[in-house]
């Protein structure tokens, strides 16, 4: 089973390799949570997450859901992320 920091690791890895590349983006490490086996990772740009710049927010990107028993990473559709985050916030 892997650790959230390994899980962490392995999202940034993920989205290095199907994003452009650029390092503008990266995962938001405090916004990530377990449910069902998989530690759920949102992403937003470097210059939301890091400086506050609403306006370099980005719209309609996919949560990484890791596999903490394999480190397999996937994105998740937009129904299977808001399914996590109500049931992650007991609903």
């Amino acid at each position: 089973m892997l650790s959230t920091g390994a899980a962490l690791e392995q999202a940034e890895r993920y989205l290095a390799d199907t994003t452009e590349g650029d390092g503008s983006v990266r995962v938001y490490h405090e916004g990530a949570f377990r449910i069902d086996g998989e530690l759920i990772v949102s992403w937003n740009s470097k210059a939301l997450l890091d400086d506050g710049d609403e306006e370099a927010e980005l719209a309609g990107n996919a949560d990484i859901a890791v596999n903490l028993a394999t480190g397999r990473c996937r994105y998740v559709d937009l129904d299977e992320s808001f399914e996590f985050r109500r049931r992650s916030q007991g609903e």
